[in-house]
């Protein structure tokens, strides 16, 4: 297999592109939120979503962040969800709540993610990530910016001189 080719498997986020679909998702999460009605505090799905929940606070003036950290994927592959770390539910009941991922790929951490809401009763919520896979059908995001079938890697995961030699992901 030739570096090309290899590379071709996966989708990477570089900086400058990260940048880019950050600011593209921040206009349509703009453009859909009323000013007179805006998000009160972001829950962030830690640790996929650290890096873009941070940007969107800062550029979107949003203080209030609470995290929920989650275990699913070991190796690329996932196994059941566990709960590691969770927020302040009681403290989302009435408030407008955005929901920061870094991607959706089977739809199962959305999935758990909308449960916990639903059981907490945190009805005011809209899920924004970067990349939706669009492997499950009856989970979508409210705002999404690529849509692609591929591997993502993005830039914080691995450094640079790392990426030329992707075949330890297969």
């Amino acid at each position: 297999m030739t570096e090309n080719e290899d590379i071709e498997k996966y989708y990477v986020y570089t900086p400058e592109k990260f940048y880019k679909h950050s600011n593209l998702l921040i206009e349509k999460i703009i453009e859909d939120t009323p000013e007179s009605e805006p998000f009160d505090m972001i829950l962030c799905i830690a640790r996929g979503g650290l890096v873009l929940a941070y940007y969107i606070a800062s550029k979107l003036n949003i203080s209030t962040f609470y995290t929920i950290r989650l275990r699913s994927y070991h190796k690329m592959k996932q196994n059941d969800i566990e709960i590691l770390q969770e927020p302040p539910w009681e403290k989302m009941k009435g408030k407008k709540v955005l929901v920061i991922e870094d991607l959706i790929d089977e739809g199962k951490t959305a999935e758990f993610i909308y449960t916990l809401l639903k059981i907490h009763k945190i009805e005011n919520y809209k899920l924004a990530l970067l990349v939706d896979k669009q492997k499950n059908p009856n989970i979508t995001a409210d705002y999404s910016i690529v849509h692609t079938k591929k591997w993502v890697l993005f830039f914080w995961e691995k450094e640079y001189s790392e990426w030329r030699n992707l075949n330890e992901y297969n």
